[in-house]
């Protein structure tokens, strides 16, 4: 009974560091990076994005920004400027590429779906202002 006792014990205590350190793990959460607050008085970064269905059926994502500049040849350095980085697309809440250009060129399922654009640094860390990501996101029905 006293090996039960001690191997109940071990693992309640397994239960509670395991969901400590998850919940409190910043690459767990949302995109799997950690993410940034963007300092008083540097000009805050802004997203607008649009999806268009093409004449010939394909589905167009189409990013306008302000103060922030898309920089591929500066992927994953550890420099961080808050106006320059990449996006990361999003469909239905999964992450399905980088973008590095105001152009992309979508695959959507049947369905409604909800595409998504954050923008990122280079070092892939989300940018926050005032705690809300720098992101748009709109919904976009796909019939057949």
């Amino acid at each position: 009974m006293r090996n039960l006792w001690s191997y109940s014990s071990l693992f309640l205590l397994f239960l509670v560091l395991f969901f400590y350190f998850t919940s409190t793990n910043d690459h767990l959460h949302s995109s799997g990076h950690p993410a940034v607050e963007i300092p008083e008085g540097v000009e805050v970064p802004e997203v607008k994005v649009s999806v268009d269905q093409l004449a010939d059926g394909s589905w167009l994502l189409q990013v306008d920004k302000k103060n922030f500049t898309f920089t591929p040849e500066l992927a994953g350095s550890s420099v961080i400027d808050f106006q320059k980085g990449h996006g990361h697309i999003y469909i239905n809440g999964v992450k399905i590429n980088r973008l590095y250009g105001e152009y992309y060129n979508l695959e959507l399922p049947k369905g409604n779906n909800a595409v998504k654009v954050a923008l990122v640094l280079n070092n892939h860390q989300r940018i926050l202002y005032q705690d809300d990501e720098i992101s748009d996101q709109v919904e976009v029905h796909v019939s057949s």
